[in-house]
């Protein structure tokens, strides 16, 4: 059965803000905390920046993380070839899903990852969890066919999201996924992230075009290229109504118009 909530939070509809908890592990509760001050709806913990501590123990993290933060948890333990920390082998990194799993109300796994993605979807469902498949591109943003495929294959493996975020160097790009985003009508929730500083705008943009989830770093480090604090994600986000918006071009509009009411210095593609 496909969910469309993570813990009591209702996906697909409003835009929600995920804060992501990355870089020193000790430091994750106090950014939970700061998080939640800034306005962050979900807490992504990043699990794979605990790589080579013992999944008990961080499950310990994860609970002290929960108390604190008081918010949904997206549980992510990304592997090193997906821009993520975890160098083990997959099946250490399925007993990090498993031991976390119970104190989440998400998981995010990669659509590519054939050893543990079913595996993983399956303990999520057992346990009425959303389950993500992510699919990332640090190198370029592909043409519509490859972004259908991935939107195909993630319904096959039971997804009840995909993730698709992918690296924009021109206007072109942003554009590109922001068309792809608006016209989405499929069996299936989506996030769509244009990366790098062009995609910048994509993170305020897309989410009113139908994109589920914009990322947000807490503290002073980006966990990828073009994210923004979520101090100001929040502002942005809240700068004009919450509600999906069809018409691209008045999306580009009002997202202008929000970063300039919150002095935030990025531009919409003209």
């Amino acid at each position: 059965m496909s969910q469309n909530s993570i813990g009591s939070l209702s996906v697909g509809g409003v835009p929600r803000v995920v804060g992501v908890l990355a870089g020193d592990p000790r430091e994750f509760p106090a950014l939970a905390a700061d998080a939640r001050a800034q306005g962050a709806d979900i807490l992504e913990f990043r699990a794979d920046f605990c790589f080579g501590q013992e999944p008990k123990t961080v499950l310990s993290l994860v609970r002290q993380v929960k108390q604190v933060g008081n918010l949904p948890i997206l549980l992510t333990v990304r592997q090193f070839p997906e821009g993520g920390y975890f160098a083990g082998s997959e099946r250490e990194r399925l007993d990090f899903f498993r031991c976390l799993l119970p104190e989440v109300a998400a998981v995010d796994v990669e659509l590519y990852a054939k050893e543990i993605r079913d595996e993983v979807i399956h303990l999520a469902h057992a346990t009425q969890k959303l389950a993500i498949v992510s699919y990332h591109n640090f190198k370029h943003t592909p043409r519509v066919p490859k972004l259908r495929e991935v939107i195909e294959d993630a319904i096959w493996f039971k997804a009840d999201m995909v993730k698709i975020a992918v690296m924009a160097t021109t206007e072109e790009d942003v554009k590109s996924l922001t068309r792809f985003t608006a016209d989405f009508d499929g069996d299936i929730l989506l996030t769509a992230i244009s990366m790098g500083e062009a995609g910048t705008v994509s993170r305020v943009l897309n989410p009113f075009l139908g994109s589920c989830f914009t990322y947000g770093f807490i503290g002073n480090k980006p966990s990828t290229p073009g994210q923004i604090q979520v101090t100001d994600l929040r502002r942005l986000i809240d700068a004009f109504p919450s509600q999906r918006i069809a018409n691209v071009q008045e999306a580009e509009e009002l997202v202008h118009s929000a970063f300039e009411h919150c002095g935030y210095g990025a531009c919409v593609p003209a």
